[in-house]
């Protein structure tokens, strides 16, 4: 999930992040797949599977001495994309409480497009840090004095895996392979297709880089303190933060994000993605749209009002308005998912409106979404049943066998009958095949000695590794069924001909 490092760099990119003697705050937070629940995740009370992964975005934010001229209230603020080559200059302005809060571009900026994704969340939080400072001040104090003038320098960058790089690649004659990706340089520069615009990955870049920026600032700004990697600080080792103020801080984060990426949309989402930046992997069941449904209604550029904005994302004595469920999840040892770059992007935001439009004229498409909706459910359930068992097998000291019990997708006794379906039983085994998983020498498995099997499996021998001839017959035939067409008007499932 999200951390921060005080005064250090991202991994892998210490060229970006280097500073004088200001304190520096980089946070991080990944990327994401929605692994289950395509869709259908966008009504209440259907749910959907979200994985966290290894590509993040990164957001660093470092005070700066601001210029003489500043006023109080003023934020300056510096926003630096080193891999887009872009460099934009903000100037923040508001009441002591974040009343009356605008955020201007400089001449330079100014001509440049507008970039709601990076606006938005400047505005929002650094509003909503002055918001709670003023909300924690105690009843009948004096009134809050105007904030003195400050200065943030903030830069962004993101992992290779939010890009397409098949280009790179190419160019530097390697083969397409996710050994050759992890051999380029970190962060770099993505490259634009014909059309001008960058090939993405589908991996969330938007909502990582609201995730991490809104963390960053309202951590700099004293609003939250994040956990670090390493542990708590030594200054902060004599009192231990408390969870229930580590949790509420960052269902805070969690709520201002939601808010800050919907106003950059222009929509209220179904927010998985903020949430799996946020929290890391989960079961997701989305928000309620009504709200956060107030803040979008506002006029474009506009800032929202602080009493608005605290009823959203909460405050110290008040919980956040989200009404969304997230169920921590985690996929057990030996189970992997692997992500390929198909080199073209899609606009998420047509593609829904298409399925909704296809479900109010369809006929047929009630039926179909009801089966799609109880199918999903399933898979769902069988991953979570997996990962039960694989706590069972820890919980009894039998960790070490569990990559062979996984293979043979055994179920121990008093469980038979409640284990995964068969779809996913076979799914599973053909991906151990495929890592290298070598099932015991003396277990009771055949060999199939028929030749049509042998042409099948080397056929796929892309998909699964050669141990697979090894494994029970069912599961090498369904997995070459996979990836192997079939003769026109042949409907035998599991069909031995040659010309199949």
């Amino acid at each position: 999930s999200s951390f921060i490092a005080p005064r250090r760099s991202p991994r892998r990119s210490p060229q970006l992040f280097v500073g004088p003697s200001y304190p520096m705050v980089v946070v991080s937070a990944p990327g994401k797949v929605l692994l289950a629940g395509g869709y259908l995740i966008l009504d209440r009370p259907h749910t959907g599977t979200v994985l966290a992964l290894d590509a993040r975005f990164f957001s660093a934010v470092e005070m700066r001495p601001p210029a003489a001229a500043a006023l109080p209230g003023e934020v300056e603020v510096s926003v630096a994309s080193p891999q887009f080559g872009e460099l934009r200059h903000y100037v923040y302005s508001s009441g002591p409480a974040g009343e009356d809060a605008s955020l201007r571009p400089t001449a330079g900026t100014a001509a440049q497009p507008p970039n709601r994704y990076v606006e938005v969340p400047l505005l929002y939080a650094i509003t909503a840090a002055r918001a709670l400072a003023a909300a924690a001040a105690p009843a009948g104090s004096e009134p809050v004095p105007p904030p003195p003038p400050l200065a943030l320098e903030v830069t962004l960058a993101a992992d290779n895996g939010f890009y397409s790089h098949i280009a790179e690649l190419r160019a530097r004659g390697l083969p397409l392979t996710a050994e050759s990706l992890a051999s380029l340089p970190p962060l770099l520069r993505p490259a634009a297709g014909d059309n001008g615009d960058v090939a993405k990955t589908g991996l969330g870049s938007s909502a990582t880089l609201v995730t991490s920026l809104v963390a960053a600032l309202l951590h700099t700004l004293g609003a939250i303190s994040l956990p670090e990697p390493g542990g708590p600080p030594a200054a902060a080792a004599a009192q231990p933060k408390s969870h229930e103020r580590e949790e509420r801080e960052l269902a805070m984060l969690h709520a201002l994000a939601q808010v800050c990426h919907c106003a950059a949309q222009g929509k209220v989402g179904s927010g998985f993605d903020v949430c799996a930046a946020t929290f890391g992997s989960h079961r997701y069941c989305r928000f309620s749209p009504a709200t956060i449904q107030p803040l979008l209604g506002l006029a474009e550029g506009a800032a929202p009002p602080p009493a608005l904005l605290l009823g959203a994302i909460g405050s110290a004595g008040r919980a956040p308005a989200l009404d969304h469920e997230a169920e921590p999840f985690q996929l057990p040892p030996g189970v992997e998912v692997m992500m390929a770059d198909v080199c073209c992007g899609a606009h998420t935001p047509s593609m829904v409106k298409s399925i909704q439009r296809w479900r109010g004229e369809d006929g047929a498409a009630k039926g179909l979404w009801s089966r799609y909706a109880s199918q999903s459910a399933r898979l769902q359930a069988s991953l979570r049943r997996l990962a039960a068992l694989h706590g069972r097998y820890v919980a009894d000291g039998r960790a070490a066998q569990w990559l062979e019990a996984l293979a043979r997708l055994g179920v121990p006794e008093g469980e038979r009958g409640r284990g995964l379906s068969r779809g996913v039983r076979g799914t599973l085994c053909a991906c151990l095949l495929q890592a290298g998983w070598r099932p015991r020498s003396g277990s009771s498995r055949r060999r199939s000695t028929d030749a049509s099997s042998r042409r099948r499996s080397t056929r796929c021998a892309t998909r699964r590794s050669s141990s697979a001839r090894s494994s029970a017959p069912s599961l090498r035939r369904r997995a070459c069924l996979w990836s192997q067409p079939r003769r026109p008007g042949c409907s035998t499932r599991r069909c031995s001909s040659a010309a199949c």
